[in-house]
């Protein structure tokens, strides 16, 4: 019998297509006795899954609305825990782990928590926070909803007591500290090492935005920009057609410009950064209609690093903090398509390939395996504890 530590993964995710814990699960497979609990796909040969079905919407619409009326009736009058276990997933993963021992728990965001709590006490047991909750889908001066309210007792009374916390950015984890009561540790999104060079830059300057094709992403402002503007550029994009009717529109438009837009499929996680290698420039216009959005920190600015490109953002706090200790970018003054057109408007060569080797000045810094040790000390701590205890 293995006497390596017992440790649970626990996401309501495919995790085997979840870039964050996919880290995770890489990080202590090789340390701890493993074993996932999610959607999907065994994620690693070297661990045990505790596969749980997809979520599935009844194909009554009336019947799915009064599901969530009554899901709702309950967190109203705070019957939380009621609430969260009319979910079928969250009954069958507790149905698949009853009787299962585990030294420590890692519970990924909230719909996880209330589960992790009926497996392991609050000291066994580190919740990983991949955006703010407490105020989900609330706009920045808009009131808390109800599942805002939900997550926020979820995480004052059971995430903010656990043995430890993170989240992806300084940002968000300052707002739990005011909201909430306690400050998570900062372990960012950023993709693992990739040993690249910064390429030479083109003529024309080639601009590249990857990632979910959705009116809130802005990308119709970054196709505006790239035909408005007076400086020789192309615009690549690789989109995840989230929103297929808004993809399909920038495919339209993009089919008229002759080359100087064009819309790519995605390209697979473990395949992004070195296909971005070949651009110049990466572009991101983030407006911030929410909390989390205001504080983003997302992983396409750590790909564009790691693909050793020059990074242009608007002002949004977390994104234009990084570009500025970096080097390696510049900061829009807004969010519309005329401030990244002035922009483009006065960019030269020289100045993109010194962003270019700015990137790879921070390539390292910014990468998983200068910052996945953050999680690493906080498991490996309550394991050390309860070895003591």
């Amino acid at each position: 019998m293995s006497e390596r530590p017992r440790l649970l993964i626990l996401s309501f995710s495919p995790i085997a297509s979840d870039a964050r814990v996919l880290k995770q699960v890489r990080l202590f497979a090789e340390r701890y006795d493993v074993t996932t609990c999610g959607f999907g796909p065994q994620p690693h040969p070297d661990v045990e899954h505790v596969q749980v079905a997809d979520p599935v919407v009844p194909a009554d619409p009336r019947r799915a609305r009064v599901r969530g009326l009554v899901t709702e009736a309950l967190k109203s009058v705070r019957l939380y825990r009621a609430a969260y276990w009319r979910n079928a997933w969250a009954r069958e993963a507790r149905q698949r782990l009853r009787g299962r021992d585990f030294d420590v728990v890692l519970a990924n965001d909230v719909d996880t928590v209330i589960l992790a709590r009926t497996l392991v006490g609050l000291d066994r047991l580190h919740v990983d926070l991949h955006e703010f909750w407490p105020l989900e889908g609330a706009a920045l001066r808009g009131r808390r909803r109800l599942p805002g309210v939900y997550n926020a007792w979820v995480c004052t009374r059971l995430a903010g007591r656990a043995a430890s916390t993170t989240t992806v950015g300084p940002g968000i984890a300052r707002e739990y500290a005011s909201r909430c009561g306690f400050e998570p540790a900062v372990v960012p999104n950023v993709p693992p090492f990739h040993a690249l060079e910064p390429g030479a830059v083109g003529r024309p300057l080639r601009l590249v935005h990857a990632g979910v094709g959705a009116p809130s992403r802005g990308i119709h402002k970054l196709v505006e920009a790239a035909l408005t503007t007076r400086a020789d550029v192309t615009l690549d994009l690789f989109l995840v057609p989230t929103n297929k009717a808004y993809v399909d529109e920038l495919r339209a438009r993009a089919a008229g410009t002759d080359g100087r837009v064009t819309v790519h499929d995605p390209v697979p996680q473990p395949e992004l950064v070195r296909s971005l290698n070949r651009f110049d420039v990466g572009v991101y216009l983030l407006e911030p209609q929410t909390v989390n959005s205001r504080f983003a920190l997302p992983n396409k600015i750590f790909d564009f690093l790691q693909a050793r490109l020059g990074v242009v953002v608007g002002p949004s706090p977390e994104m234009a903090a990084l570009v500025r200790t970096t080097g390696a970018g510049t900061v829009a003054d807004g969010f519309e398509a005329a401030d990244l057109r002035r922009v483009l408007d006065d960019l030269g060569a020289d100045e993109v390939a010194r962003w270019k080797d700015a990137a790879d000045g921070a390539a390292t810094t910014y990468s998983a395996e200068n910052v996945v040790g953050v999680w690493s000390e906080a498991i490996d701590a309550i394991v050390d504890r309860r070895g003591r205890a």
